[in-house]
């Protein structure tokens, strides 16, 4: 399943579209879900075995959280906030987003591994369970801004 609003960059959502609809084992397994609303995200993230985020820029990874949240492993470019947040959990796999193999590399290790799969889960539901819910941060966030003025 591929989610997210299309309309931001309607070109590449568009040659996405046309990848899976032309391309038969793409077809035959991956669903274009368009944006979610949080009740159907957080139905398919309890469906997930992972989620993948080839992203090359993500400055903070809200979808990173909300994964971990579900207690589902990232899988994602070795670029901004999933580095530190993979180091932080070890809730995820990093590959290297220069090499245009690397993320075939890694699904595949993935999903070869039941060992890997499970570590990763338990290390993602570990870490979503430390995660500060809303309020927590909305206070945190108020907090830091009082103290910096």
């Amino acid at each position: 399943m591929i989610a997210g609003d299309g309309e931001r960059d309607r070109a590449y959502a568009a040659e996405v579209a046309r990848k899976v609809a032309t391309t038969p084992a793409l077809a035959a397994r991956v669903r274009l879900a368009g944006a979610l609303d949080d009740r159907a995200l957080a139905a398919e993230l309890a469906r997930a075995g992972a989620l993948v985020l080839p992203s090359l820029l993500e400055g903070y990874g809200m979808v990173l959280g909300e994964a971990l949240f579900a207690g589902v492993p990232v899988i994602a470019a070795d670029r901004g906030a999933a580095v530190d947040l993979v180091a932080a959990t070890r809730a995820g796999l990093l590959f290297d987003a220069s090499a245009p193999a690397a993320l075939c590399e890694t699904l595949r290790a993935f999903v070869r591994d039941a060992a890997l799969r499970e570590r990763l889960r338990r290390a993602a539901a570990a870490a979503g369970a430390r995660l500060p819910k809303w309020g927590e941060a909305v206070s945190r966030f108020r907090e830091t801004l009082v103290g910096a003025g």
